[in-house]
């Protein structure tokens, strides 16, 4: 029987507990390899994508009456330097509906007889599709019409250009706020964060199981001072290793408070995800399928806000991952993309009442 005359829980005992599995976890290669892997990934990650990123690439989606030479001016104008995709369509709504789902940068609706209007001095109506965030590309493009029609004008007003928003879906925004090498980076911390709270952490809370280790401690401890120094281990790891993922990747969020929050009770609830399994399953099932058990819990943080099926959004909500990375993404992003804090500080406060409660049943309810 665990110790019941411990009484109420001893910050003294908490951290006697966690520094002792400090020490030995500096010593244990596959704890240590938990927390390097994704870090690297997060290196490679940018510094891949930001190489991907050194040449502009845009797309133009444009509708006809007639022939015209505007698309191709703009490319000429633009020079070699620029990835320039033209696309011709036959409707308006075709050029609108590309620029919607991000198919296009910008998209131009030209009447007939425009090429002869702009040419003999005249300012010919224009209509020009653009997305609602202010992108490279969109602003690229927009310069490049500007500078493609004085050319056919000689200098002149060409054109009495209407320019028409289209709203934009959330990854379109996302990517455009974020930048790809971030989302992943980010995706690679929150990998990080769920590596070392359910790979580490359980991995020691079985070991000590099955040397009867945890035996001895319950017997000076009770059984919450037991799981909150084995939590305080993954969180104090987390809080090392986050600032330096993001320190050596250059990536600074714009809300630091929100932004701690997100990984900061990510932290909390895996921590209690991992301490769950740790309780439940020996140590040879946690080293064969510790790696498996992991990857339902990172992977929709390299999903959260591409596009998805209205179901498979829905099913994402379950997952505490899914909100730690919607609350990150508005940290790091210009302006708030999900703007839900509060609906993910109350699902991720449920998740650990409920992951936390289910671990101090399990132990309390074992063998000693």
């Amino acid at each position: 029987m665990a110790n019941e005359g411990v009484g109420r829980v001893s910050i003294r005992r908490i951290l006697t507990i966690f520094r002792r599995d400090f020490r030995d976890a500096v010593r244990d290669a596959r704890i240590l390899v938990a927390v390097l892997v994704p870090f690297a990934l997060g290196i490679f990650y940018n510094v891949v994508l930001v190489q991907d990123q050194t040449t502009l690439s845009v797309n133009l989606a444009y509708t006809s009456v007639d022939a015209t030479n505007l698309p191709e001016a703009m490319k000429q104008i633009a020079g070699p330097d620029v990835t320039f995709s033209i696309s011709q369509v036959d409707t308006a709504d075709i050029v609108k509906q590309q620029v919607d789902d991000g198919k296009a940068d910008l998209g131009l609706v030209v009447p007939a007889g425009f090429d002869a209007a702009v040419q003999a001095g005249q300012s010919p109506p224009l209509m020009v599709m653009r997305p609602d965030t202010a992108g490279v590309g969109p602003q690229f493009l927009l310069s490049m019409l500007d500078a493609a029609l004085r050319e056919q004008a000689g200098q002149q007003p060409p054109a009495q250009v209407q320019v028409e928003t289209v709203n934009k879906s959330t990854t379109t925004s996302l990517i455009e706020n974020m930048g790809m090498n971030t989302y992943f980076v980010l995706s690679a911390l929150i990998m990080q964060v769920a590596m070392i709270t359910m790979y580490a952490v359980p991995y020691i809370l079985a070991e000590e199981k099955e040397r009867r280790t945890l035996d001895a401690l319950v017997m000076v401890a009770s059984y919450w001072e037991v799981i909150a120094a084995k939590a305080l281990f993954g969180i104090v790891y987390v809080a090392i290793s986050t600032p330096l993922l993001l320190a050596v990747t250059r990536i600074s969020p714009h809300d630091a408070l929100l932004f701690g929050l997100a990984i900061g009770l990510l932290a909390i609830v895996l921590d209690g995800v991992g301490l769950m399994l740790g309780s439940l399953l020996k140590l040879s099932q946690l080293t064969s399928w510790g790696g498996m058990l992991v990857l339902p819990v990172v992977a929709p943080a390299f999903v959260t806000g591409l596009p998805a099926p209205k179901w498979v959004e829905d099913v994402l909500l379950i997952f505490p991952t899914t909100h730690a990375m919607r609350m990150a993404i508005d940290a790091l992003s210009q302006k708030p993309i999900f703007g839900d804090t509060w609906q993910s500080i109350l699902v991720l406060a449920i998740w650990a009442v409920a992951v936390y409660a289910i671990t101090f049943w399990t132990l309390s309810r074992r063998e000693i």
